[in-house]
């Protein structure tokens, strides 16, 4: 639960953002994977961006990045969330 079971999902949908554009920075790849959140009253002060991670609005935010030159696809199916609320970025 918590951060041990978010780490692996955020590495999974970093390493997936890679697979869009292999020339993404780190920064650049935190950047989508905050900016692309859907936000959650719930997560609100207890995460980071106040929502959850959403890898297809991270993907769409590289995609659509002018300076981003993309290779390849991103896979839009993803696992359910876990009944315990899903996972999310934390601080």
């Amino acid at each position: 639960s918590g951060t041990s079971v978010s780490a692996a999902f955020v590495s999974g949908a970093a390493a997936m953002l890679l697979s869009v554009n292999r020339h993404l920075s780190p920064a650049e790849i935190r950047q989508a994977l905050l900016s692309g959140s859907t936000p959650d009253d719930q997560l609100v002060g207890f995460v980071t961006t106040g929502g959850r991670l959403n890898l297809d609005r991270a993907a769409q935010t590289v995609q659509n990045h002018s300076s981003v030159v993309t290779t390849g696809a991103v896979s839009r199916t993803a696992a359910p969330a876990p009944s315990s609320g899903g996972c999310s970025l934390t601080r």
